[in-house]
């Protein structure tokens, strides 16, 4: 596979960090992969190297108020619905014009799979698969990890925010720093029952979810205490005009141990990525690598 670091404009211009596998043959889709909260781009690494392999060509990139340094962070006005009305659209329009003859899938890890309610570009994704995507109401955890979630969201990172003036998640082991704007909406829609369904200010922005028409697979894994089968249900109405399925694995199934909320995409779990590459029906007759 060959492997690239570029920018890519959002749709305001903003300079998005991103890298681009490409098969060594000719590709047969073009495939967009759209991180979890706090986890950059590079964590998709492995998985990316797997679609390529099977004749994608699959761009990873990190949303704004995640990558920046402190200083800049702390200056930011990026929210999280920012990330799914002009990163991830960004993406779309940059895909579909350097490959404006294959067939444009969209991969979603968590907040990656909300993007597509937000996107007034979605109707150009004619496939989506979307691992641990789910409603972030603390309510829908699985057991204390509920209350833990609730503490954490709720009353240590808005402290956390306040008192460095950014989200200092690299400090707290919590994947990436986060802008300030970004950490604040996202607490408030984690502590209310319908999420960021019940921001009114959310309301024009969600009218954009009728955008997605294609297939939508929703993968749940049993031992993922946060994306729940009830979580992932609060989201799945959400895609008002596409086909939605929902699934649910177990890790055991598959020969594996834990997995959870995050471990889809390590290399250490790939027996799963069969799962994309059926989804997506890439052909694995040829060889790419």
């Amino acid at each position: 596979m060959k492997q690239g670091a570029l920018t890519i404009p959002a749709l305001d211009g903003y300079a998005l960090p991103a890298t681009v596998f490409e098969p060594l043959g000719a590709p047969v889709a073009a495939v967009i992969v759209s991180p979890a909260t706090a986890t950059p781009r590079g964590f998709y690494r492995a998985f990316c190297d797997y679609l390529a392999a099977r004749g994608a060509v699959v761009v990873t990139y990190d949303y704004r108020g995640t990558f920046e340094a402190p200083d800049e962070l702390r200056r930011s006005a990026a929210r999280m619905r920012d990330w799914g009305t002009l990163d991830f659209p960004g993406i779309v329009d940059w895909a579909g014009a350097c490959y404006p003859r294959l067939p444009l899938y969209a991969v979603g890890h968590s907040v990656g799979g909300h993007v597509l309610l937000m996107s007034d570009r979605s109707t150009r994704i004619e496939r989506a698969f979307l691992v641990a995507s789910q409603s972030g109401y603390w309510r829908f955890y699985r057991g204390l990890e509920a209350h833990r979630v609730y503490l954490f969201v709720k009353a240590i990172m808005p402290a956390l925010t306040r008192l460095f003036g950014y989200f200092p998640g690299e400090r707290v082991v919590f994947g990436t720093n986060l802008a300030p704007r970004v950490l604040y909406e996202w607490s408030r829609w984690c502590t209310s029952p319908g999420y960021f369904f019940d921001d009114p200010a959310m309301r024009e922005v969600l009218a954009h979810a009728s955008n997605m028409r294609g297939p939508v697979t929703m993968l749940g894994i049993s031992d993922d205490p946060w994306a729940t089968p009830r979580a992932i249900a609060a989201l799945a109405p959400g895609f008002t005009s596409a086909p939605v399925t929902q699934t649910q694995i177990a890790p055991s199934d598959f020969g594996l141990g834990a997995v959870g909320h995050m471990g889809f995409f390590r290399a250490a779990n790939a027996a799963l990525w069969p799962l994309v590459e059926r989804a997506f029906t890439l052909s694995s007759d040829k060889e790419y690598v």
